[in-house]
């Protein structure tokens, strides 16, 4: 039976106001912070878009503009330019609360939804700002802006790779099935109704035969999972992969990096599992695998694990030929690592 293993969050940040403040968020205003909230009356609280072509930011908050002038809401700033989303005071047309918001970024679009206790969003338009530089939740005209929390995460859904064509994913929430998904390649996107959420995935190949069943806790839009074989992979220094922090291996011009990995099978049966560079990977063209320290490295190696530990060795090393579309003075060399 196949596991699910998250290989990237995609929580940013998730505030509840009931301590320092995170300290990626950029503070333009005098707050008054109770126990579990913020309030400010003239000012923003910012976030900053760099290296975000997609993001989602989501508040939970009381805020009524109840005289003239006052206003707030979301605010997109980039160089002396703004857009806004706000709430305005309106004698004629007063919508009273709109106690969440979420503004979701899909390149240079900032979508705008508000909903109430029923969480049901209402689209409320969007604005285009093509230099967008950061986002605030931002409050005008002396009216007190109420929040409750701030989320800020990199998608509207997760992804589950290393499946294959035409398996098939169902959800369960408190024992209830919610959502079939069918998978056309190699992954599959799957849109949640609110984050975090917490539910149970089974996985069925394109033969009905289930081949996974895990509970996905506290999910956030962005999570990436791996579908992967029930075993754990040590690095060099026998701390789990999904557990080590990740180290920058410096440039590699001429040389090569060349690391031991142990494999556990965590079954009580023998199985046979397939190790992968995955084809994701911004530095795939750099990693191969090896079932021996002086063997033949290729992207895919097969091992046959039984009670002992077995031990496979991956090498990093320059391509002759360099993919001219990626810069890779300006990235860290990443790559994943796919169990079948």
């Amino acid at each position: 039976m196949k596991v699910l293993k998250k290989i990237e969050s995609g929580l940013i940040i998730y505030e509840d106001f009931s301590g320092e403040l995170h300290p990626d968020l950029q503070i333009n205003a005098i707050l008054q912070q109770g126990d579990s909230y913020v309030e400010f009356s003239n000012g923003d609280i910012g976030y900053s878009l760099k290296d975000h072509k997609n993001l989602v930011l989501e508040t939970t908050n009381s805020f009524i503009p109840t005289m003239d002038g006052g206003m707030g809401g979301i605010q997109i700033k980039g160089g002396s330019e703004t857009r806004e989303l706000y709430e305005y005071y309106e004698t004629q047309n007063y919508l009273g609360t709109i106690e969440y918001v979420k503004v979701i970024k899909k390149d240079n679009k900032f979508y705008g939804y508000g909903a109430n206790e029923d969480k049901v969003w209402i689209d409320r338009g969007f604005v285009l700002m093509p230099y967008a530089e950061s986002i605030h939740v931002s409050a005008v005209g002396g009216v007190a802006y109420h929040l409750s929390d701030l989320k800020i995460y990199k998608d509207t859904e997760i992804v589950i790779h290393s499946v294959l064509p035409n398996w098939i994913l169902e959800v369960y929430k408190e024992g209830q099935l919610t959502q079939t998904r069918f998978s056309k390649d190699d992954k599959f996107h799957l849109s949640l109704p609110e984050f975090p959420f917490t539910c149970t995935v089974k996985i069925y190949d394109e033969n009905r035969v289930l081949m996974c069943e895990s509970i996905l806790e506290d999910a956030w839009g962005g999570d990436e999972y791996s579908c992967s074989a029930n075993v754990s992979i040590y690095n060099s220094q026998d701390i789990p992969i999904e557990e080590a922090e990740a180290k920058d291996l410096g440039k590699v011009v001429n040389g090569r990096i060349l690391e031991r990995f142990r494999v556990k099978n965590n079954n009580i049966n023998p199985i046979q599992i397939k190790i992968s560079i995955a084809e994701y990977s911004p530095f795939g063209d750099w990693v191969h695998l090896s079932l021996e320290e002086h063997g033949e490295y290729n992207k895919e190696i097969t091992l046959d694990l039984g009670t002992e530990d077995t031990y496979f060795w991956l090498l990093v090393e320059r391509p002759s030929v360099i993919n001219t579309d990626f810069n890779y003075s300006q990235n860290k060399c990443i790559f994943y690592l796919e169990v079948f």
